[in-house]
């Protein structure tokens, strides 16, 4: 019998934290595919324990752009804040959500859970039934992939303070804690 040759072959780089920073998967007969991560200087955001937190960092990113920009904060497991990802960029009043796009960096940075935020550029922070609904097809993916939404923070210029509107604060939305699902 001929030796045959192994049809997939997956590579790993590890960092000195012994967390993978490059990964690559090879087929035989196709390209090899890389993916990395570059970590960009960030400002040192704050741990979030509270809307008003999230709702702070996400004021300067996208409260004030003319179209809908959806934000995703990628969380750790201490509820420390790993980075900002636009993940979606619309019109006046929609941002065209996609399931994949808002997942893609979470999962790729280990995140244990995320916050999602977009803006209404109207100034008017209250959520459309669409805004309750998307979040709601978030959360249930996040379930699947056992990463926690902890809110949906919507932020809205106004001429005297910024304002927000916290869906899990307001109770609109299913937010589940994965910690209490597991006991």
């Amino acid at each position: 019998m001929a030796h045959q040759k192994s049809l997939f072959t997956v590579t790993n780089i590890l960092g000195d934290d012994g967390k993978t920073i490059v990964g690559s998967f090879h087929r035989a007969d196709a390209p090899t595919l890389r993916v990395a991560i570059v970590r960009e200087p960030r400002p040192d955001y704050p741990r979030i324990d509270c809307p008003s937190k999230a709702a702070e960092i996400l004021f300067p990113i996208i409260a004030s752009e003319d179209r809908e920009h959806l934000a995703v904060i990628l969380m750790s497991t201490r509820n420390d804040v790993e980075g900002v990802h636009i993940a979606a960029i619309g019109g006046l009043n929609t941002t065209g959500w996609s399931i994949p796009g808002i997942f893609k960096v979470a999962l790729l940075c280990n995140s244990a859970a995320i916050i999602l935020g977009h803006n209404h550029p109207s100034g008017d922070p209250s959520p459309s039934p669409e805004d309750v609904h998307m979040t709601n097809q978030v959360i249930a993916a996040a379930e699947v992939l056992r990463i926690e939404v902890l809110d949906h923070i919507i932020v809205a210029p106004d001429p005297e303070g910024d304002v927000y509107y916290s869906l899990r604060e307001q109770g609109k939305g299913n937010f589940v804690s994965l910690t209490k699902q597991a006991e």
